[in-house]
């Protein structure tokens, strides 16, 4: 609170001195979250988001510990078509896959920034969406897993639009519109005409370079052969995932563990 003439509190910095004009000056010069408000003058910066690389390490890590999950299972004979990988040049091919394109699937889902990854990771008694994301991210890990054992699924694909695929087709379908009707209303409802225009376009050019594949097959048909694979599934349906809101927690697990298959 302010003094006893109605002053305003005077800011302090950690060890408790009064905020020094280079301190000022190295705030100012920090770094921003907005293209859009700037400051008359930009001087040099050389502050480190700490914070941000640690969110993003954490998330790593969990993509390595669903692919050792993953791998463990396959001992297991689930799915049934697995190939347990002992070389480790493949393994590390893999690892080397997954880094990439899950770091680019953290930024566009917010995972780096502090309170995107303190609401997906919080463990408090009043708030353990923490255990909820981690039992659903691995135990969606498991599902896609077995999706093989059962007969009808064993070879259920979205590029094929056979009869004996029917109900699981109308079954996705119908679970995609819901989800990204949600999450595309959420997005124009709580944000500007510019922040819900940027959600759309990122999402559309990177569906774009997926759909890009179908275009060059129906273009050369009979030489080229094009399945939609789980993983690229799993990844373009974590991309949407981008709130902090219990739907969008949990389509996050369970696009990131498709993403594994």
């Amino acid at each position: 609170a302010g003094g006893s003439d109605g002053a305003p509190p005077v800011p302090c910095v950690l060890d408790g001195s009064p905020t020094s004009g280079r301190t000022e000056e190295s705030l100012r010069s920090g770094r921003r979250t907005s293209l859009r408000h700037r400051t008359s003058t930009i001087q040099h910066g050389h502050r480190i988001p700490v914070t941000q690389y640690l969110a993003l390490g954490i998330w790593i890590l969990l993509l390595f510990l669903q692919y050792a999950f993953v791998r463990y299972v396959c001992r297991f004979g689930i799915p049934e078509d697995c190939k347990d990988k002992t070389d480790a040049v493949q393994v590390m091919e893999d690892l080397q896959y997954l880094v990439f394109p899950g770091s680019v699937l953290a930024i566009m889902t917010g995972m780096h920034w502090p309170d995107r990854f303190d609401y997906i990771f919080s463990f408090g008694c009043s708030e353990p969406r923490g255990w909820l994301f981690l039992l659903a991210y691995f135990g969606f890990g498991f599902f896609w897993s077995s999706l093989h054992l059962v007969p009808a699924l064993g070879k259920f694909t979205l590029t094929e639009l056979k009869p004996e695929f029917a109900l699981p087709l109308l079954a996705v379908a119908v679970g995609a519109v819901f989800v990204l009707g949600w999450h595309f209303r959420t997005a124009y409802k709580h944000n500007s005409t510019s922040g819900f225009a940027a959600y759309l376009m990122s999402r559309v050019a990177m569906l774009s370079f997926y759909l890009a594949y179908l275009i060059i097959k129906l273009r050369d048909e009979a030489d080229i052969v094009f399945h939609f694979h789980h993983y690229a599934f799993g990844f373009v349906a974590a991309s949407f995932a981008e709130f902090n809101h219990p739907i969008s927690m949990l389509l996050l697990a369970f696009g990131t563990a498709g993403f594994f298959q």
